[in-house]
């Protein structure tokens, strides 16, 4: 975090604001993570000169992912994955649940946090996932029932405003206008960020980093990785025949779970009829991004 700081002070911050009072974000805090983060916009905020952004105007934006609270989402590849699901990742995931559950309620209860869960269908996001990181050889099999994850359900009732990723790019413009709404800030300021959106999307089209096919394109079918940043299928015809029981990353309906699954409202996204362009703005590698958006100290954008 503070090297991330220091990166956006160097870029955006007087010359004449000398160097950070890191001891601000520390002293007197307690364990309140939405506290720490309007710390960090405070910080940010003062630094940057009024002709360059407006006191008023002032926010930071931060992602939150569940791994953020040492929770293991990776994807399930195979069969093999899916029949047997690792116990030690279960077991993170119960322990990493509650604290998942006050972070979000940490950012409710703050009037300067407003918050923004870009999610995104199950299938897809674990398909990016494989096809950006993983190295050439490995396999991923489309036709695996993935339900959705806990975690992102749970933000889908805790968060402000959600958005799917696909319906965002097909609709940058009222995307990033909710985002900015929230913060108090019209929504003619999100010109020059949907056009950085739909740039990243273009660039990665050029440079052949979006799959030639994917689990939208052959919903049945397995994939390996090649070493061109490319896809391969390998088979058509889906490693898995019937639907069991879902190995998920930790049994959503155990009783100390059930009450807030039941009171949460699942983001119901749907897949992409193409191959997704997963631009860089939009961040991956997890169940769900919860963003929270700071405003300005004296601005408290809940009540607007």
């Amino acid at each position: 975090m503070r090297l991330k700081i220091e990166d956006v002070i160097r870029r955006f911050g007087s010359r004449d604001a000398g160097k950070p009072d890191w001891d601000s974000l520390y002293h007197g805090l307690e364990n309140n993570v939405a506290e720490y983060f309007v710390r960090v916009r405070d910080l940010v905020c003062k630094t940057i000169p009024a002709n360059v952004c407006p006191p008023t105007d002032c926010a930071v934006v931060l992602k939150w992912f569940p791994t953020y609270i040492m929770a293991d989402t990776d994807p399930v590849y195979t069969k093999e994955d899916f029949a047997r699901p690792d116990a030690c990742t279960r077991a993170k995931n119960e322990k990493a649940f509650p604290a998942w559950k006050d972070a979000l309620e940490t950012f409710a209860r703050n009037p300067k946090v407003a918050t923004l869960q870009l999610g995104r269908e199950e299938l897809s996001r674990q398909f990016s996932n494989f096809h950006r990181f993983d190295p050439a050889g490995t396999e991923f099999d489309c036709s695996i029932p993935r339900p959705p994850c806990p975690f992102a359900s749970y933000a889908a009732g805790h968060t402000d405003v959600q958005w799917d990723s696909a319906a965002c790019w097909r609709n940058p413009d009222g995307c990033l206008g909710d985002a900015l709404k929230l913060i108090g800030l019209s929504e003619p300021k999100g010109g020059a960020g949907t056009q950085l959106m739909e740039s990243e999307i273009k660039a990665r089209k050029e440079q052949g980093k979006i799959a030639s096919k994917s689990c939208s394109t052959d919903p049945l079918g397995t994939f390996k990785v090649v070493q061109n940043n490319d896809v391969q299928l390998t088979s058509t015809g889906g490693g898995h025949e019937k639907a069991q029981e879902p190995g998920d990353i930790f049994n959503a309906f155990d009783p100390r779970f059930e009450k807030d699954m039941q009171s949460s409202n699942i983001l119901q996204a749907q897949p992409s009829p193409e191959p997704d362009p997963e631009p860089r703005w939009m961040p991956m590698k997890e169940y769900s991004s919860v963003t929270p958006q700071l405003s300005a100290a004296d601005s408290p954008f809940k009540n607007l």
